[in-house]
Parts: C-alpha cells; sequence; structure tokens
C-alpha cells in the first residue's frame, strides 16, 4: 500500500475511534496500537487531529506534524526535536519541560500555550504566533522569531542568546528578569514591554518601538538603540555601560538614578 493511502487510513481510524470514544483522552498507547507502530519518532502524521489528546513524555522527534491540531493537547515533557511543525496548532496546549530543539515551526500556533522550562534552542519559529503564551524559563539559543507574534506573551527568567527577533511583536511582552544577549530586535515592536530585572548584554535594536516600555533595576550593556522610539520609556535604576542611543528619539521618557559605568554582571 502506497504511503498517502497507509496515511489516509491512520487518519480515518483516529477519527473513528474519537467518535466512539469521545469522553476518554486519545494517548500515545492508543495511537500506536491503531497504527501497527513501535515508536512515533520520524512517523508522517500530517494534518491529524490530535485536539485535547494526552501525550505526556511522548516521542515524536523527527516527526512530520505539519498542519497537526495539537489544541489543548496535554504535551509535558514531549519530545518534538527536530520535528516538522509548520503550520501545527498548539492553541493552549500544556507543553511545559518538552524539547522542541532544531524543530521546523514556521507559522505554528501556540498562542496561549504553556511553554514553561522548554528548549526552543535552533528551532525555526519564524512567523510563528505565540500571542499570550507563558515562555517562563525557556531556553532560545540561535533561534530564528523572525516576525513572530508574542504579544502579552511572558518570557520570565528566559535565556536567550544569539538568535534573531527582527521584526516581531512582543507588545505588552513581560522579559522580568530574562537574560538576554547577541540578539537582533531590529524592527521589533517592544510597546509597553516589562523588562524589570533583566540583564541585556550586546543587544542589538535598531529601529526598534520602545513606547511605554518599562526598564527598572536591569542591565542593559554594549547594545545598541540607534533610531529607536524612546518616547514614554521608563529607564530607572538600569546599568547602561557602553551602550549606544544614537539618533534615538521620543517625548516624555524617564531617565532616573541611572549608572553609565561599563561594568560585568
Amino acid at each position: 500500500m502506497r504511503e498517502k493511502e497507509k496515511e489516509y487510513e491512520l487518519a480515518g481510524k483516529i477519527a473513528r475511534w474519537q467518535k466512539e470514544h469521545r469522553f476518554e483522552r486519545f494517548t500515545e498507547k492508543v495511537l500506536l496500537e491503531l497504527s501497527g507502530w513501535d515508536k512515533l519518532e520520524d512517523r508522517d502524521l500530517t494534518y491529524i487531529d490530535f485536539s485535547a489528546a494526552d501525550f505526556s513524555g511522548a516521542n515524536f522527534a523527527g516527526a512530520k506534524l505539519a498542519g497537526v491540531n495539537f489544541g489543548y493537547a496535554i504535551l509535558p515533557g514531549a519530545n518534538f526535536k527536530y520535528a516538522h511543525l509548520s503550520g501545527a496548532d498548539f492553541s493552549s496546549a500544556n507543553l511545559a519541560g518538552a524539547n522542541l530543539m532544531g524543530a521546523e515551526c514556521r507559522g505554528a500556533v501556540f498562542s496561549n500555550a504553556k511553554l514553561t522550562d522548554v528548549s526552543l534552542d535552533w528551532a525555526d519559529l519564524a512567523g510563528a504566533k505565540l500571542d499570550y503564551a507563558d515562555l517562563s524559563d525557556v531556553s532560545i539559543d540561535d533561534t530564528d522569531l523572525l516576525g513572530a507574534d508574542c504579544h502579552e506573551a511572558i518570557f520570565r527568567d528566559a535565556r536567550i542568546e544569539d538568535s534573531r527577533l527582527a521584526g516581531a511583536l512582543f507588545i505588552s511582552a513581560d522579559f522580568h528578569g530574562a537574560q538576554i544577549d547577541d540578539v537582533g530586535f531590529r524592527g521589533a515592536d517592544l510597546q509597553d514591554t516589562d523588562f524589570t530585572g533583566a540583564k541585556i548584554s550586546r543587544g542589538r535594536f535598531y529601529g526598534t518601538t520602545f513606547r511605554g516600555a518599562k526598564f527598572v533595576d536591569a542591565a542593559l550593556l554594549k547594545s545598541n538603540f540607534t533610531s529607536a522610539d524612546m518616547s514614554n520609556t521608563i529607564f530607572r535604576r538600569v546599568r547602561l555601560g557602553s551602550s549606544s542611543f544614537y539618533e534615538a528619539f521620543g517625548d516624555d521618557v524617564v531617565f532616573e538614578d541611572n549608572d553609565l559605568e561599563d561594568k560585568p554582571f
């Protein structure tokens, strides 16, 4: 039987099971039984509906999951390393502690999802939707978030380095205590974003919008804010050693009790 026919057959089996067991959780065990597989790694599950399923700790490493619906799914500790997740929908899913290292997530939807303590290292999330998502303690290293929608997302105590966030939306996002190093935010929208207690080094904020952003008890070392819009931005008790604000502009900027000396964190 050709691969495409096998995919359709499996999708049909899954749909029938869900209809017949509508008050039960679809699980990894059920999927393996229906498919006859011994594992989920590298399998093709494109466009299947797994909404509200329980795949806690499941191993989807390298799997083809483009367009899959994981809305409201239970996925703590799941492994999506190098999985293909373009256009997948994880709206309101629980992915706490999951591994998305190297995953291809272009255009994927993580709106209102729980992504605490998740690894997004080397992942491609260009154009992804992460609005209202909780990414506390997330690891983002050498990651693409170009043009992503992260408005009102939570990045508390996140570790973000050597990544590309140009053109992304971070309106009203929360970066409390985040550690950010060598990250490009060119043209990003950071209106009303809260960087209280954040430590930022070598940040590239060329042409970024900061209207109403808040930097309190934070560090901004060796960062470049050329041509940034600083209107109504608050800088209070911030370390600003070796940072450049060339041609930055804005009215009603609050600048109080800051330290301009170049000292390490």
